[in-house]
């Protein structure tokens, strides 16, 4: 079939007409909401069948039967799909609880006079776009993808269904009346599952005791949640999903992109094309301005609003930053070998040549000069925390021990030792989970270099010339000579 024939255009976006009727759609225009609804709000392939989940066993009270019974597509249905219309929600008691891909900008009359409780989810859309792709692959009311490329150009382009990722995420966070929306990301519920099911569960203002809470963890984990038949979609039948190509539940993974894209460096994810959409907006996700740069164990509440705070829109809402810095000469030094074990970064050619690079600014993520003045110069320093790696090298117990005080974190000098010990250099190489040792080697050769290298102060020393450290001295000191902060390097 075409995409004429797969797809129907529904104010300005893509969807799947096997399952968006024109009376569905006039079903979801003329919804009526109440108070009490829950809604869950997602783009495709963000986390929607995992909160599907997790929210009617926190509000069943961790009661198994809660998503058991019911298929999720009925237990918590999406308001524009057809099968909505065959519910009879409105006799459904309170609180109900429902779904939607669309659009903030799409939402019914009534929802903006209603105000319900939304989750929205979001997801690192390199991911999505992986799942997305392998979904594309085994869903029959879906357009064929083409070639991986030509599937990441449309979805870069938005010429997708639901449209751009872009435009969705940048929707929900510029919505008004942000204290009924959960901002939350698929990447915090795989960093602390627990945790996420507590914040979920105050914002929802359901009180669960902490077994509870643990119990509704441990049942949404992705390997229980692929078992329940009632989520995995295993009872729709082959000629519409067929799991036999790839498993609808089919990883849980922040990294998926990292294992389905080989393009060469730098890639088109890399370069142009999705950063600037984010960057140029002031609700970017991450905070401080600085989303482009940051891994996507992100914390986009932070940016918009999240449930628990109650301060108002555009009023601060108490984020803290710790701001770390390096002698510059040994962050050029470990960038310098981290381009030659990366492969998803440009080769560094020639020592010369790769420093002239870095003095110049054209290396990943600009300048160290800038970087380092920009937040300097940061406007309410209240917020932000200047640690440098030398001080912490130095004294790495009086280190955690200020961290824990600027984080309002009372620790025992007991506990402040342990941390201290557990992050000295050698032990953290062994920690299979920050020493990056399970990204294949195609992205990060380890035989080359170890991506924990050395943790030591002044490396430099054995990497540059006399002549190379002068010139990169003179550089600096002009660079800096403004800035009025007494480095531990100088």
């Amino acid at each position: 079939m075409t995409e004429a024939e797969l797809y129907t255009q529904y104010r300005g976006v893509l969807v799947p007409s096997a399952v968006h009727s024109p009376q569905s759609l006039k079903y979801y225009e003329e919804f009526t909401f109440r108070l009490d609804d829950i809604i869950i709000a997602t783009y495709p392939k963000s986390g929607t069948t995992w909160m599907q989940e997790i929210v009617p066993l926190i509000m069943s009270g961790g009661d198994p039967a809660s998503v058991e019974t019911l298929p999720n597509w009925d237990r918590v249905p999406w308001l524009e799909e057809t099968r909505a219309c065959n519910l009879n929600l409105e006799e459904r008691p309170s609180p109900r609880m429902c779904t939607t891909h669309f659009l903030y900008n799409m939402m019914p009359p009534s929802f903006f006079k209603v105000k319900p409780k939304v989750i929205y989810v979001m997801r690192n859309p390199k991911d999505v776009f992986t799942s997305l792709f392998h979904y594309h692959g085994m869903a029959s009311f879906l357009s064929n993808t083409g070639t991986q490329n030509e599937f990441l150009h449309k979805f870069l382009d938005g010429k997708v269904m639901f449209g751009s990722w872009f435009d969705h995420v940048k929707s929900w966070l510029n919505a008004e009346d942000k204290e009924h929306i959960m901002y939350i990301s698929y990447e915090e519920m795989i960093m602390d599952l627990k945790d996420s099911v507590a914040r979920i569960a105050q914002f929802l203002q359901k009180s669960l005791d902490a077994e509870v809470i643990e119990k509704i963890a441990d049942r949404c984990l992705f390997k229980n949640m692929k078992k329940n038949n009632m989520s995995n979609y295993s009872v729709v039948p082959r000629e519409i999903m067929d799991q036999t190509k790839s498993e609808f539940l089919r990883k849980a993974f922040s990294i998926g992109l990292q294992y389905c894209l080989h393009l060469p460096a730098p890639s088109a994810v890399e370069t142009c094309w999705w950063l600037p959409r984010l960057e140029s907006e002031q609700s970017c996700i991450g905070g401080c301005g600085a989303a482009p740069m940051m891994p996507w164990a992100w914390r986009a509440a932070a940016a918009s609003g999240e449930a628990a705070d109650q301060s108002s829109p555009g009023e601060p809402h108490g984020q803290k930053v710790i701001n770390v810095m390096r002698n510059p000469k040994d962050a050029f030094t470990s960038l310098f070998y981290y381009s030659e074990m990366a492969s998803h970064w440009v080769n560094p050619g020639s020592q010369s040549d790769y420093l002239h690079k870095f003095l110049d600014g054209k290396v990943v993520y600009g300048s160290w000069f800038d970087h380092v003045k920009s937040w300097l110069n940061a406007e309410d320093k209240e917020h932000i925390m200047y640690i440098s790696y030398e001080e912490m090298i130095m004294d790495l117990k009086d280190s955690v021990a200020r961290i824990a005080q600027f984080l309002q974190k009372s620790l025992d000098a007991e506990v402040i030792e342990k941390i201290a010990d557990r992050c000295l250099f050698k032990n953290m190489k062994k920690n299979n989970m920050s020493n990056y040792k399970s990204v294949p080697r195609e992205l990060m050769d380890q035989t080359k270099f170890d991506f924990l290298r050395k943790g030591i102060v002044g490396d430099w020393k054995n990497q540059l010339t006399v002549a190379e450290a002068e010139y990169f001295d003179a550089v600096y000191k002009d660079k800096m000579k403004d800035v009025q902060y007494k480095f531990a390097w100088e």
